[in-house]
């Protein structure tokens, strides 16, 4: 709160961030020895009303982003023309060639991308033991 939205976040936010937290929240007191679990995407803000040690573990289970997002990285990385330095696209003499090349190498993605299943990707992101569960599964 408070802070100036990322660009990610700025593009599918319904609208500006809260300035504050809203009048209806629920204020949870911490004493010593407590914890707290607050789900992925909670508003939420902190505040020690004494002097106070607290320790913060996040875990973040991936979501359906961050592995496709690391599968086609992934997938991408093996193709030498993927891998080039694209260092004509800020030229404004060469903008145009750099949106033909760049539409071309999406239209060759798009040809292969309906051939994709979860079973030949999954692996680049989570353990072998996963991947020969999730594949026991699906045959």
């Amino acid at each position: 709160m408070g802070l100036k939205m990322d660009p990610e976040l700025a593009g599918y936010a319904a609208g500006p961030l809260p300035t504050e937290m809203p009048s209806d929240a629920t204020e949870v007191t911490l004493g010593p020895g407590s914890m707290l679990f607050v789900h992925r995407g909670s508003w939420h803000c902190t505040e020690a009303i004494t002097d106070a040690l607290s320790l913060n573990f996040t875990f973040s289970a991936p979501t359906w982003i961050d592995i496709f997002s690391t599968v086609l990285r992934s997938h991408l990385a093996h193709s030498p023309e993927w891998r080039q330095t694209a260092d004509f696209v800020s030229n404004p003499e060469r903008y145009h060639e750099a949106i033909d090349k760049f539409n071309r190498m999406l239209a060759e993605l798009s040809y292969e991308a309906p051939g994709w299943r979860a079973e030949q990707f999954l692996g680049t992101t989570e353990t072998d033991e996963v991947v020969s569960k999730i594949s026991s599964i699906s045959t």
